[in-house]
């Protein structure tokens, strides 16, 4: 390998790397569990309205 070679793959490697720790597991299904909740809310709040 070439020293550009080397450095063009340290480049991605580390590139790869920021990409994978900026995303967060724990965000995403808290965005999930928000659109879910609205939906049932959209969906069922007449109902809640009426039996309380």
């Amino acid at each position: 390998m070439t020293i550009e070679e080397l450095l063009w793959n340290a480049k991605f490697e580390q590139d790869e790397q920021c990409v994978n720790d900026s995303y967060s597991y724990t965000e995403e299904w808290a965005i999930e569990r928000y659109y879910e909740d609205k939906e049932l809310f959209e969906r069922f709040g007449e109902f809640f309205k009426t039996a309380g």
